[in-house]
């Protein structure tokens, strides 16, 4: 797969960020855009009832990918990408595994971290399989551990992604579904006002589903041969 399977979810406006991406990597540079909704769960803790806010999403991101062809068509590949977040940009580093260890799946982990307010950092795992000319599936599990500058202990977010890819016309297309639970209170108000906030509420999980349009401005990088 070309360097269109560098598509990077990453809705600016949703709160929480998706950084799930096609498991393979191509190279070359692509920027993609992202529209979709979240849905989330809450606790109004001042009357005990439970209520469900939906939001719009929308965000942009760049993302760099190199993979090594030098030995074959198997070799690592190692994707950067910068996309917008909460108050600072987010930045992500991967590296998808050789491609000859798992058979017809494809794997590789990472890490995004958003350095500003609240501090998240999420390593992440993902599996997926190709099948199709440009068509995928993947799943992206992550475990962020999020700090609030109003408190001394960190809290632990679960945040699994369950995604389709096709690609056509020199860009990528994908559908996607990412769950967000856990997290402390403190942490919930600086993401997302509408989520949790002063008067209460306490965010339970949420669902964040969109479509997200990846498009190559620059393809196959050469890499250096081996000497």
């Amino acid at each position: 797969m070309k360097a269109s399977s560098l598509l990077a979810l990453i809705p600016a406006l949703a709160c929480y960020p998706a950084v799930a991406h096609p498991t393979r990597v191509g190279s070359g540079f692509s920027v993609q855009t992202t529209l979709g909704m979240h849905v989330s769960r809450n606790h109004v803790q001042t009357t005990g009832a439970d209520e469900r806010l939906i939001n719009p999403t929308f965000g942009i991101n760049a993302a760099l990918s190199v993979r090594d062809t030098t030995a074959g068509d198997e070799g690592i590949g190692v994707r950067l990408s910068i996309g917008t977040g909460f108050s600072s940009p987010i930045w992500q580093a991967y590296v998808e595994l050789p491609r000859d260890r798992f058979g017809v799946y494809d794997a590789g982990v990472g890490v995004a971290v958003h350095g500003s307010t609240p501090r998240i950092v999420m390593p992440y795992a993902q599996v997926g399989r190709q099948f199709g000319r440009n068509r995928s599936w993947y799943t992206q599990q992550g475990f962020a551990v999020a700090s609030s500058k109003r408190e001394n202990t960190s809290s632990v977010m679960w945040i699994p992604t369950v995604a389709f890819s096709s690609g056509a016309g020199g860009g990528e297309a994908s559908l996607f579904i990412t769950g967000v639970v856990g997290g402390s209170k403190f942490v919930h108000e600086e993401l997302c006002r509408t989520c949790a906030d002063d008067l209460g509420r306490v965010n339970r999980s949420m669902l964040l589903m969109g479509v997200s349009w990846g498009q190559i401005v620059v393809s196959n990088f050469p890499v250096p041969g081996r000497r």
